[in-house]
C-alpha cells in the first residue's frame, strides 16, 4: 500500500554539492518546454539528490516530508 506524501523544499535553506546542482539544472532545462506552455513542471528533487545532500537538507529543515492532510483524522 502506498501513502501520498508532500515534499516541501525551502529553496532559501537548500545547500547542494556541485554534482547535485548540475543534475537539478539539467532537470530544470528538461522542463523548460512545460514552463513555456504555462504548465507546472514536476521535478522529483528527492531522487535527484545524492544521499549526503538529501540527509543534510532534511536535517537543516530545507526538505520536509509531510503526510497528505486528507489522510489525517481527528480523534
Amino acid at each position: 500500500m502506498s501513502i501520498p506524501i508532500k515534499v516541501i523544499v525551502d529553496w532559501d535553506k537548500m545547500s547542494v554539492c556541485k554534482e547535485c546542482a548540475d543534475r537539478i539544472a539539467g532537470e530544470i532545462a528538461g522542463q523548460l518546454s512545460k514552463i513555456r506552455r504555462g504548465e507546472q513542471p514536476q521535478i522529483n528533487i528527492v531522487s535527484i539528490l545524492c544521499d549526503e545532500c538529501f540527509n543534510c537538507n532534511v536535517e537543516s529543515g530545507a526538505i520536509r516530508i509531510e503526510l497528505d492532510p486528507r489522510l489525517v483524522r481527528g480523534r
